[in-house]
């Protein structure tokens, strides 16, 4: 089952040179909660889909910006981003849940990056 929860938010994501904020929306896919975060590199848009308990990468769904044309409205985006988690979907399926838990631990990233910051709602008009 998936489900996205509509309301923006500034989601901190675990890099490898620290923390990084990126504007993004809060996912539950199955039994893993997450987050989907786009950002563009030249003319691909990458979801970055993270861990929402420790910011930590799951995986990074590239797409071409013309992918976006069609998403001219919040709910159409909002579709695309239900349909590429169906993809998400399928590969955690094959996933061991408690092995990928224990990469994803929260202490790890602590460790490696310091106290996670708070996500926050991001006010828009």
């Amino acid at each position: 089952m998936i489900t996205i929860n509509p309301q923006e938010y500034k989601i901190p994501l675990a890099t490898k040179k620290g923390w990084s904020i990126g504007l993004g929306y809060v996912a539950k896919v199955n039994d893993y909660d997450l987050t989907i975060v786009p950002f563009r590199v030249g003319t691909e848009i990458n979801l970055q889909i993270s861990d929402l308990k420790t910011g930590v990468g799951i995986m990074r769904m590239p797409m071409h910006i013309l992918e976006f044309m069609p998403c001219d409205t919040k709910e159409k985006m909002l579709n695309m981003y239900s349909v590429v988690l169906m993809d998400v979907e399928e590969i955690l399926e094959k996933q061991n849940y408690s092995e990928l838990r224990e990469k994803l631990d929260k202490r790890l990233a602590e460790l490696l990056f310091g106290p996670i910051p708070k996500i926050e709602k991001e006010v828009t008009e």
